[in-house]
């Protein structure tokens, strides 16, 4: 048998690592070697799981206390996965989803199922194909509010996953953000959409667009009241979000030498509109040429290298148009964007830089970094329900990431 290599080794950190330390680096790890990311790679998976080990050990004072005196052999009955008791993916999973404060789920049909105790609803449509395929990664869940009524407003929420993740709608801030949706008498529709494993950019924005337009073909079946229909989104859900609110009625846009079809023509509802009322932006990036504005975990390739499939250097047009903040303009619907200081994968200075592009273009928008934006006065009142409602989403989000 193998001889286990030392916990702090295998993160990376000192022995004498803080807690948000050795956080941040089992987050960088577990990222790096997921299996969605790797499929197929046996050395990733084990050591996703090697590192999974290590942090269930370091991150528990108890435990840490334990290894730290008597080593691997000290943590023989200790519970968990320390001790040699065998690795459980599920159990690892739901350790990813919980150190990314339940947004990042993976595996299962539908994406990791979490704990959804605040999750209140009188009707549930799983597994329902927007594009007209048998893709997994082109379905959706539809959650009608536990108020009955004959119609409902519509919220779209996007799971946030690095776009690594195609099956991830069952961890879509169900508990959190979903719910208080559902509260306010909201119905909610969390989608799947493609992985970069799947296909790259365009692709994902695409996704979304035909999830917009399904809402309104299908209208009259889910019970959606249209008359407004609104995106949220956390981290790379976020980016969709922000990206379909501020590509409202473009379909391509040409920058330099580089066009983008943002459109698509997926599903069976290409008629219908792609626009939304509002949208939220939870911690998304939303500047993807300047993600070295502030202090994150900095991977390499990173991630929108791999969704766009070019390196920056030399390809600027690609990722400006990848990029929200690129098409933001007056035309633009109400936005909020939330977004922590200390957030330490996607900084938050582009958070800030989304807030101040909207508010320079003259956009309705609302930033929870404010304590009060200067245009909230000159919202329409349904506007201000959207910054309501999504302000207390963020109450229940608070401490995540500040």
């Amino acid at each position: 048998m193998a001889q286990k290599r030392d916990y702090y080794e295998v993160l990376g950190v000192s022995k004498g690592a803080s807690e948000q330390e050795i956080k941040k680096a089992y987050k960088k790890m577990a990222i790096k070697y997921h299996p969605d990311r790797n499929p197929g790679d046996k050395e990733a998976e084990e050591k996703f799981k090697e590192a999974a080990e290590a942090y269930d050990v370091l991150h528990d004072p108890q435990k840490r206390q334990r290894y730290d005196q008597f080593g691997h052999e000290g943590l023989s009955g200790a519970g968990g996965f320390g001790g040699g008791a065998g690795m459980n993916m599920d159990d690892i999973f739901s350790m990813f989803g919980d150190i990314f404060g339940g947004h990042s789920g993976f595996g299962g049909f539908g994406g990791f199922q979490a704990d959804n105790d605040n999750l209140k609803y009188s009707e549930k449509f799983a597994d329902i194909n927007y594009a007209g395929d048998d893709n997994v990664y082109h379905t959706l869940d539809i959650y009608l509010p536990e108020e009955v009524k004959d119609s409902y407003p519509v919220v779209i929420h996007i799971y946030g996953s690095a776009w690594f993740s195609n099956n991830s709608k069952g961890a879509a801030d169900l508990n959190t953000i979903c719910a208080a949706l559902l509260k306010a008498g909201y119905a909610v529709v969390t989608p799947n959409h493609r992985a970069i494993s799947d296909a790259k950019y365009p692709a994902q924005i695409h996704d979304i667009k035909a999830v917009i337009r399904f809402v309104r073909g299908e209208a009259k079946k889910y019970k959606f009241d249209t008359s407004f229909v609104g995106i949220s989104g956390f981290s790379s859900g976020g980016h969709l979000a922000s990206l379909a609110a501020t590509t409202t009625g473009e379909k391509v846009y040409k920058l330099g030498t580089e066009s983008v079809d943002l459109e698509g023509s997926l599903g069976n509802y290409t008629s219908f509109s792609s626009d939304v009322d509002a949208a939220c932006d939870w911690s998304g990036p939303i500047d993807l040429l300047n993600m070295d504005c502030g202090e994150a975990m900095m991977m390499n390739p990173s991630p929108e290298e791999q969704l766009i499939g070019v390196p920056k250097q030399g390809n600027e047009d690609k990722y400006a148009l990848l990029s929200p903040i690129t098409f933001i303009d007056k035309k633009d619907p109400a936005m909020y964007v939330f977004h922590g200081k200390k957030d330490n994968v996607v900084p938050g200075c582009q958070g800030e830089r989304m807030y101040k592009a909207l508010q320079d273009a003259k956009v309705e928008s609302y930033a929870v970094v404010e304590v009060k934006s200067p245009l909230y006065d000159a919202l329409s009142e349904n506007d201000k329900q959207i910054v309501a409602l999504f302000r207390q989403a963020a109450e229940i989000m608070d401490g995540l990431f500040w």
